[in-house]
């Protein structure tokens, strides 16, 4: 095979490898959620949680008994979306926290926080937090900033849905052995326990000494018994 054929058959191969790649990436791409700040696209109901500037938690702790459960604290790796707010050049593990927020003896929130290694330094209080809710500390302290809100409507193609979804079915099973009788919620029990074709989210940076802290929160259903004003 001369030199000119081999340089062309190698360079044929990086353009189909990249045209691959690059039909992938949109593939993939089409299944991240869609953030977006506008609002016109919200729901009014869901347009009150989604856009409530002060801490998730003192909102639900406004409207009802509440409390915190820690789903893990651990290395993973982000979606791109998540690794694009960070500001990562490429996936890689960073620091994940998962919770669920109760209201009232039901999951209300499912929250998915990210942080990257190089951040830790400047967010030491997420090592720290344990079981306390995150929300309620970031807006104690005066040198963290808040980027501003997006919100995105989840379905069954997102991960961020899919993770949201799996920790609420956990949850409500606890909340039932527990002695939580669905009948006698507000919503009934056919709207708690069926599966939504969507669910809304939100998301934010935070700052901190320079370095992000990307905080996500998914809505689960029960929520929707709980006015946002």
């Amino acid at each position: 095979m001369s030199a000119k054929l081999a340089s062309d058959g190698r360079r044929d191969m990086r353009h189909y490898a990249e045209e691959g790649e690059t039909v992938g990436q949109r593939k993939s791409d089409a299944m991240l959620p869609h953030w977006t700040v506008a609002r016109a696209t919200v729901p009014l109901f869901w347009r009150g949680w989604l856009l409530e500037v002060a801490s998730l938690t003192a909102a639900l702790q406004r409207r009802g008994v509440f409390r915190l459960s820690l789903l893990q604290q651990r290395r993973a790796v982000p979606e791109r979306d998540e690794a694009v707010a960070l500001g990562l050049s490429r996936q890689r593990c960073v620091w994940c926290r998962e919770v669920v927020l109760w209201c009232d003896g039901l999951p209300a929130v499912y929250a998915r926080s990210l942080l990257a290694d190089e951040s830790r330094s400047a967010w030491r209080l997420f090592g720290r937090i344990g079981t306390r809710p995150l929300g309620a500390a970031l807006f104690q302290d005066p040198q963290i900033v808040r980027g501003s809100l997006q919100a995105a409507r989840l379905d069954a193609r997102h991960a961020l849905y899919v993770r949201a979804m799996s920790a609420y079915r956990t949850a409500l099973s606890q909340a039932i052995s527990h002695g939580v009788t669905l009948s006698q919620t507000s919503g009934g029990s056919d709207r708690l326990v069926s599966v939504p074709p969507y669910l809304w989210a939100r998301r934010s940076v935070f700052w901190r000494c320079g370095e992000p802290l990307l905080v996500q929160e998914v809505f689960l259903p029960p929520l929707q018994y709980h006015s946002p004003s």
